[in-house]
């Protein structure tokens, strides 16, 4: 009975250590575009199939077993003009998720660390146990904070009234406008 139960347990373990492990890739002609917070999720749009990704421009999103983003490939890099709402400034982007952080690093077209369109190597975000994203820090190539070329260093969000409220700081902790031409 121990035996069977042992087993029946290793089985599960392995089971959920696949699907955890599994993956999935799809293709998109764009991303969302977002001018609204960096609190707002990662989207590709206009989905497209492999084949059709031979033939023109596109980005590759990795998925792990649990739908979440582990990798996107932007196959656009180099060929557009960069627009900091609609566009990375790195031909990869990682997601590594480590508890309640979700961390991104940026690479480029050799898989060498860059900044990305916000002058940032790393963006780490954390999560409260909800899901919800209640700051996000940025990082140069050593791992020391950094700000970015808006001179922000961190934002926070917190929800209020059915609304998130989102605050931006420097490396001082001085509250930073909602971007520099507002």
């Amino acid at each position: 009975m121990i035996k069977l139960g042992l087993l029946s347990l290793t089985t599960l373990v392995l089971l959920h250590s696949q699907h955890a492990q599994a993956s999935e890739q799809k293709y998109f002609k764009n991303l969302r575009y977002n001018h609204v917070s960096l609190h707002v999720p990662i989207k590709g749009i206009l989905p497209i199939s492999a084949e059709q990704a031979e033939k023109e421009s596109h980005y590759v999103f990795h998925y792990d077993g649990e739908g979440r983003i582990t990798e996107i490939i932007n196959n656009k890099y180099g060929r557009f003009r960069r627009h900091p709402l609609t566009h990375f400034g790195a031909h990869k982007i990682t997601f590594d998720y480590q508890g309640s952080k979700e961390v991104r690093a940026y690479f480029d077209i050799k898989d060498k660390p860059m900044k990305n369109i916000r002058g940032v190597h790393k963006e780490v975000f954390s999560l409260d146990t909800s899901g919800f994203k209640r700051k996000l820090d940025f990082y140069d190539k050593d791992n020391q904070p950094v700000e970015s070329n808006w001179k922000i260093a961190n934002y926070t969000w917190q929800q209020q009234d059915g609304l998130v409220v989102e605050q931006r700081f420097d490396l001082k902790g001085e509250a930073k406008a909602l971007s520099p031409y507002f």
